[in-house]
């Protein structure tokens, strides 16, 4: 009997078991299926159904089966999704005397197990034939990402600077740097945003320095070079270094990175997110009119005026506080936005750190031009830059035609300016020849 009775007790664990992790693989399933489609909630949720089961059979097993660990670490992620995603969100702002963990403290145990799930992955018995080579691949590469992004990010104090181009006055990175951002981060949480006019810290460089070629002739008026102008370089890199070595030559603490926004990305960020209200100044900015709103308009500012900065520091937290606020799907959508806007160079990412630098160049985010010495291949880059001081590109088309014979490379580039040009007075005294709309074009050949 007593036999029997243990036979029976054997077949009654097993069911149970059998149930048991029938029910965490339909759960976990339909965590991974909501996860798909972008439903946040509804991951978090099944996930959290079917954790307690994978949980107790993990620790059954003393974590010495890498299956179960595994299982359990993808289900605690997804578990805590959400609540992730809210914390990580309130401290992202985090003023001097909250109590509150920063953004740095939020994603330790997040990234712990992420760890954990990527050290195990090789060792599990299932899982690993599951997942195939690039995944397990993308996996390793995500977690040492997140590593150094958090060591590098979020570890004490750091001032980035992010410059917005606009690309209807064209420069060599990407367009002329009419406002700039300071973002104070203290161990991943941003303490302080500055928003400032170009012309605020460029009027503060006491140091002469002597502009390159192109500069000295157009832009420099007999003077030195100035911040306005820092971005000549086709090389980001080497651009960003020349903006925070003069910032920081002005009285400007260290920065740790510079981040270029585009004009174009700007544009395609708003139309996700949608219109944005600044009710100080009764102004919607949609992506019809930002680069009205953005530019420096001397007929709307006078020479020290802080109404522009102000503008523009207003937008910069509704924009934020309205990305913060987006349902789940349209965050994704902006994450997306992202890393396409970086395949065009309408962001671009320096740090003074070699090591998050060598990332950037990884995943091909720092804009760097290609070295000629490294590259035995062809190479070849037309890199344009508007020195008219004025706003025509918007109405300016060009194309360009490469024949190359055996004797000979011939390289053909055509403009056609539509600017209907007016008799409006130019108003930047700088601005030599180049009237209203006229295109002035300082063209190198790479």
């Amino acid at each position: 009997d007593s036999k029997q009775f243990g036979w029976w007790l054997a077949i009654l664990v097993v069911t149970v078991l059998g149930l048991a992790m029938a029910w965490a693989s339909f759960w976990s399933l339909q965590s991974l299926r909501a996860l798909k489609a972008s439903n946040l909630a509804g991951a978090t949720l099944n996930a959290q159904r079917a954790l307690p089961v994978v949980q107790h059979l993990s620790g059954l097993t003393l974590g010495l089966v890498p299956d179960l660990v595994v299982w359990h670490e993808g289900l605690w992620l997804l578990a805590h999704l959400e609540s992730i995603k809210v914390e990580a969100s309130e401290s992202l702002e985090l003023s001097p005397d909250e109590d509150r963990p920063s953004l740095a403290q939020v994603l330790d145990e997040p990234l712990l197990a992420l760890e954990n799930l990527n050290r195990e992955v090789p060792r599990t018995v299932l899982v690993r034939h599951l997942l195939s080579d690039e995944q397990q691949t993308q996996l390793s590469n995500l977690t040492t990402t997140a590593r150094l992004l958090k060591e590098k990010l979020m570890n004490g104090d750091r001032t980035w600077l992010i410059v917005f181009q606009n690309s209807q006055e064209l420069r060599a990175t990407g367009g002329f740097m009419g406002s700039l951002a300071f973002i104070t981060l203290k161990n991943g949480s941003v303490t302080n945003i500055d928003v400032q006019d170009i012309y605020q810290p460029a009027g503060q460089l006491k140091v002469a320095i002597e502009p390159p070629a192109g500069v000295k002739e157009y832009l420099s008026g007999g003077k030195n070079w100035q911040l306005t102008d820092a971005n000549w370089s086709p090389d980001f890199p080497t651009a960003a270094q020349t903006v925070t070595e003069m910032l920081e030559k002005s009285g400007y603490p260290t920065i740790h990175g510079v981040i270029a926004i585009n004009l174009d990305m700007a544009r395609s960020l708003l139309a996700v997110t949608g219109p944005v209200n600044v009710p100080d100044y009764q102004t919607q900015v949609t992506s019809d009119n930002l680069a009205e709103v953005l530019r420096s308009n001397r007929d709307q500012f006078f020479a020290g005026s802080l109404a522009k900065q102000h503008l523009l520091a207003s937008f910069v937290t509704q924009l934020k506080n309205q990305l913060l606020d987006l349902p789940v799907d349209q965050q994704l959508a902006a994450l997306k936005l992202i890393v396409t806007e970086t395949h065009s160079q309408n962001l671009q990412l320096w740090a003074r750190s070699p090591d998050l630098q060598a990332l950037f160049t990884d995943y091909q985010v720092a804009g760097e031009q290609l070295p000629l010495s490294e590259n035995p291949q062809f190479f070849l880059d037309l890199v344009e830059s508007n020195v008219g001081i004025n706003k025509a590109n918007q109405g300016v088309e060009r194309s360009w035609q490469l024949d190359i014979q055996p004797t000979q490379t011939q390289v053909t580039v055509k403009f056609n300016n539509a600017n209907q040009a007016s008799d409006r007075p130019q108003l930047s005294p700088q601005a030599h020849g180049a009237r209203h709309l006229h295109y002035v074009n300082y063209q190198r050949v790479y």
